[in-house]
């Protein structure tokens, strides 16, 4: 009977140590710049994959076919992401970003061109 009591106590401290689960901190919202970084893939107007690589510290580098085809550096300017290649002779390209889509998709629309349909893979 004493052996039962005590499973029985056991197991009760048991369980209550499996309840308590530490609070975890609130999320701090993402600034704009943090929401950019990331890894987006997407077709060019040539039909080719390319993929453009956003760092924090707000260099980029797009690759074209997985070989890398550009880099430089990023920043949010007006609303748009622009884009300043390392490449010398080389216009500053700014994109407009449209929100998600259902699918995950955004869309960024330069200032010269077509719209491009991106997503976000990290």
């Amino acid at each position: 009977m004493r052996n039962i009591l005590l499973l029985a106590a056991l197991t009760a401290a048991l369980s209550a140590c499996g309840a308590a689960e530490p609070k975890k901190a609130p999320e701090k919202a993402k600034t704009p710049d943090e929401q950019m970084v990331g890894m987006y893939e997407f077709t060019g107007p040539d039909g080719q994959k390319m993929t453009s690589v956003l760092q924090a510290n707000h260099s980029y580098s797009d690759a074209t076919n997985g070989i890398v085809s550009d880099g430089g550096t990023w920043e949010l300017k007006d609303g748009k992401v622009c884009f300043t290649s390392a490449t010398p002779g080389k216009a500053v390209e700014c994109y407009t970003m449209s929100g998600s889509a259902a699918d995950g998709t955004l869309m960024a629309t330069p200032d010269k061109g077509e719209p491009l349909k991106l997503n976000k893979v990290s």
